[in-house]
């Protein structure tokens, strides 16, 4: 049975037609077609055989048509094909290649000098992109913002939110999608099947996790209503949680453990990685009743919100400060001056401090790199130099100036390929090292600094810069070059090459931005002298010292939580091998509390006028432990810490001098809270020195914390968290079991947290100075070194290249001083002016490190004196030795050509 003839689309045919050669040639085609079509149809083997058709006239029709475009792109003339461009590309690589075998001292340093830029670069750009551009890794990271508050009258720039505050904001709000609200504390968990464990937690609305917009990887999340004041409590965990504490249990969900010593049930688990809002690992829902509490009382809170659809934060400022404006008219006595700030959640945990100071750090490595590019561009500008000859005949041949364009930017790049395989080998060496400074420090869970993707494509582009700009000019220079031009400076014993003014302005460059990173760095130094010398005012190193929190449900009344306290202080004393003991809410450098106090017998205008000063609250002992003499008067008596019924008080000197003025401290009354205070009175007791306070962000600001601080008993205020302070006559760390076994023996529920040597917490308090100081100290080692050795390279060409002239000059007279003169005067010259500019420059890249320096001036004489000296010396040295050696060359020598 024969089968049937399909007739190919008719439309095709016509297309083909019209595309086509004409002629012979397209009718062939479209006959081949046909007969194919015919084939398909007979075997079966298409389907459709009609489109099959017209799916190949198409395609036939598209390849015709790019060809006679092509065709009238390229006529009149004929490019190279590609076979031929990669031919010729290879030749070029292999070319230098070879180049780089025959100089290996020069390519070496050459290949080294990018390395470090590149290595330097992209280590830094990957330290800000994982801690400031990647930013949280939840859905739509950029519409989640931060809201807080600021109090004019009290001037208070930043603070966080009171729950009627709140709860007005989300009843009035239109311009977020939700509102959410949380607080961060400690979470003691307990249970039967292990010790009790302290872990961070956040207390937070029942919407919170809807806002933030991550499910749960196991069981579910608050639901709403489950934040009521009478609400049984639950709890989620994180995946960390879940797998170390609880070993993975696949049965968690509905199991009923002790959360804070309140039966709580476990209700889901969250994914691998979330630890919002900082680095909580736990998760409990915030139950406050407003009714209970007055306008601005309670646990303030952070606000966490999603932006609505084409909100902007501009647009979401002038409603919240229109909701301000009524607030303030309906509650005056509460909330006048109050204002409502918003800002990007992530600039809520990473200050803007440390986000300056990453930017500009990245900035001083493209410093590092600027001045890599500018000593390998004057190493190929001197080997385009001594290659002039070869350059000049190879045009005369008929070599177009493209072609050696092109040669020599290949050579640039291979240097630049080699140096940025390098680096990229530096940059994830340094990115270990960088994670292990950061392994004991606590930081946003979202930072994660790794060499990913695009810190691999910013290498990649850093490395065709570092190629282009090392490249490019000595390329353009040496191409220009004609025979003609060859052999008359061949006749002068010169080279059109000679490297002047450009070679001196790419060697100024260098000394200018080596010597603003020198600045930084020596800012830097300064700090950490600074701080290794700081007296703190008492001896760390003998001190031990753990924190306890107690809550409501195991210790519902305020006597309760004070005779657990007071049990503690008196075990601790009775301990063998303990010299003192005391409590306090906080320990000195590692931050305090912030009070607002009235002086009796002082008048105050308005709130803002009231003093705020450091306190702390602390037991009898508290000096004696620490090492601290009084000043004057006297120390707690043992029994009035609890006494409430006549409170003293202890002020340092700074508190003594400006809070207290002329009058005698020793006897002066004062009292916590501003106008309307229930508080009663205290009586100052004694004056002790000045302690450092500390409490900065890795000891950011530590030097900038206003000094004046105030001591009372725990008879004042009520405290949930203390920390105990343990003097003991041998290393302190061994008495840390006996500490956690006597908080479980007075309450095996209760675990001890942040317990350690006084002296390793002071350390890592001030993390950020020795990280940055580090950091700074060796960009600007290498930044001094690359510049030294390119201000040698260009003397020491300089000098080769002036052989003849130098050989002339002594033949004529002159002697080894005035040649060393005359080599000198250009290199110090180059010296003085890079150093001038780069003087200048160094301080426009050091006002913004203020806020990481500690009791450094950024116009600091001894830094900038220091810097100018040694780089003078190292300037020095580079042009001193090229010149020493010009002075021993042998004129009869020296005037011969080759």
């Amino acid at each position: 049975m024969s089968t049937p003839r399909v007739e190919p689309p008719r439309w095709a045919d016509r297309l083909l037609e019209r595309v086509l050669p004409p002629g012979a040639h397209g009718l062939s085609i479209i006959a081949d077609l046909h007969l194919e079509l015919d084939d398909l149809v007979r075997s079966r083997r298409v389907r459709f055989p009609r489109l099959w058709y017209a799916w190949e006239a198409l395609r036939l029709a598209g390849r015709y048509v790019a060809l006679r475009v092509g065709r009238r792109w390229t006529h009149g003339r004929r490019g190279p094909t590609r076979e031929e461009m990669m031919a010729t590309l290879w030749t070029d690589v292999l070319y230098a290649v070879r180049m780089l075998w025959k100089t290996p001292g020069l390519s070496a340093v050459a290949i080294l000098t990018i390395a470090l830029g590149v290595g330097f670069t992209t280590h830094t750009y990957s330290t800000v992109y994982g801690s400031v551009v990647r930013g949280l890794p939840v859905p739509d990271e950029g519409s989640l913002v931060n809201l807080d508050e600021s109090i004019e009258p009290r001037g208070i720039a930043s603070t966080e939110v009171p729950l009627h505050d709140f709860l007005d904001l989300r009843a009035e709000q239109t311009v977020f999608e939700d509102l959410a609200a949380f607080y961060q504390g400690t979470v003691n968990l307990a249970g039967s099947d292990a010790p009790p464990e302290r872990f961070a937690g956040a207390f937070v609305t029942a919407n919170m996790f809807d806002v933030v917009g991550v499910p749960p990887l196991m069981g579910r999340t608050f639901r709403e209503g489950e934040d009521a004041f009478d609400s049984p409590p639950r709890i989620v965990l994180s995946y960390h949680t879940w797998q170390n504490r609880f070993n993975g249990d696949p049965s968690i969900v509905g199991r009923t453990i002790r959360a804070n010593g309140a039966a709580t049930e476990i209700i889901g688990v969250m994914p691998e990685g979330f630890a919002f809002p900082f680095r909580e690992s736990v998760w409990l829902t915030h139950r406050m009743n407003p009714a209970e509490l007055e306008r601005r009382g309670g646990q303030d809170l952070d606000l966490v919100a999603r932006l609505g659809p084409e909100v902007t934060l501009d647009i979401a400022r002038a409603e919240l400060d229109a909701i301000a404006s009524r607030l303030e008219n309906l509650y005056p006595e509460h909330n006048a001056g109050v204002r409502f700030g918003v800002r990007p959640f992530a600039e809520r945990f990473m200050p803007r401090q440390i986000t300056t100071v990453l930017w500009v750090m990245l900035a001083a490595t493209f410093g590092v790199l600027l001045i890599a590019c500018a000593n390998v561009a004057n190493l190929l500008l001197a080997r385009a130099s001594v290659r002039a000859r070869e350059v000049a005949i190879r045009t005369a041949m008929g070599a177009s100036r493209r072609r050696v364009i092109q040669q020599l930017l290949v050579e640039a790049a291979v240097v630049a390929g080699l140096g940025g395989l390098l680096g990229l080998g530096l940059a994830y060496v340094g990115v270990d090292i960088f994670n292990q400074a950061l392994a004991g420090i606590e930081r946003p869970y979202w930072i994660d600094i790794r060499v990913d993707p695009p810190a691999l494509l910013f290498a990649l582009g850093v490395t065709a810069l570092a190629s282009l700009a090392a490249g490019t000019i000595p390329a353009w220079r040496a191409s220009g070059l004609g025979l003609g031009d060859f052999l008359k400076d061949e006749g002068r014993g010169t080279s059109s090459l000679r490297l002047g003014r450009l070679s001196t302005a790419l060697v100024v460059g260098e000394i200018a931005v080596s010597c603003s990173l020198l600045v930084a760095a020596g800012l830097m130094i300064k700090s950490v002298a600074n701080l290794r010398t700081l007296d703190l005012g008492f001896e760390p190193s003998t001190v031990l010292t753990g924190r306890v929190g107690l809550f409501e449900a195991d210790y519902p009344r305020r006597v309760d939580r004070e005779q657990f306290l007071r049990e503690l202080e008196v075990r601790l004393e009775a301990e063998p091998g303990v010299v003192d003991a005391a409590l306090a809410t906080s320990l000195p450098a590692l931050g305090a509390a912030r009070w607002v106090v009235e002086v009796e017998g002082d008048s105050y205008l308005q709130d803002r006028d009231y003093p705020v000063v450091n306190g702390s609250v602390i037991t009898d002992g508290f000096f004696t432990t620490l090492g601290v003499p009084l000043q004057r008067g006297r120390d707690f008596a043992p029994g009035e810490v609890w006494d409430a019924s006549d409170p003293p008080a202890i002020v340092n000197e700074s508190f003594a001098s400006r809070v207290l003025g002329d009058r005698d401290p020793v006897g002066a009354r004062i009292r916590l809270g501003g106008s309307g205070s229930e508080l009663p009175w205290i009586t100052v007791v004694g004056v002790v020195p000045d302690l450092h306070v500390g409490g900065g962000v890795g000891g950011i600001g530590d030097d900038l914390i206003d000094p004046e601080h105030l001591y009372v008993p725990p008879a004042i205020l009520d405290v949930r968290f203390m920390s105990a302070l343990v003097r003991t006559q041998g290393p302190p760390t061994a008495m840390a079991p006996r500490l956690r076994e006597i908080v479980t023996e007075i309450d095996p529920d209760l675990p001890v947290y942040w317990l350690g040597g006084m002296d390793d917490a002071v350390e890592q308090s001030t993390w950020a100075f020795g990280l940055f100081g580090s950091l700074f100290t060796i960009f600007g080692i290498a930044a001094l070194f690359m510049a030294a050795v390119g201000l040698y390279g260009v003397m020491s060409f300089s000098v080769s290249q002036r052989r003849q002239e130098i050989g002339v000059r002594m033949a004529l007279g002159a002697g080894p001083e005035r040649i060393l003169r005359m080599v000198l005067r250009r290199g110090l010259l180059q010296l003085g002016i890079g150093m001038a500019l780069g003087m200048a420059l160094g301080y426009g890249l050091t006002r913004p490190m203020r806020v990481v320096t500690f009791d450094v001036d950024v116009v600091d004489p001894t830094v900038y004196g220091a810097i100018l000296i040694t780089l003078a010396l190292a300037g020095l040295m580079a042009t001193l030795v090229p010149a020493r050696t010009a002075t021993r060359a042998d004129p009869v020598e020296a005037m011969r050509p080759e």
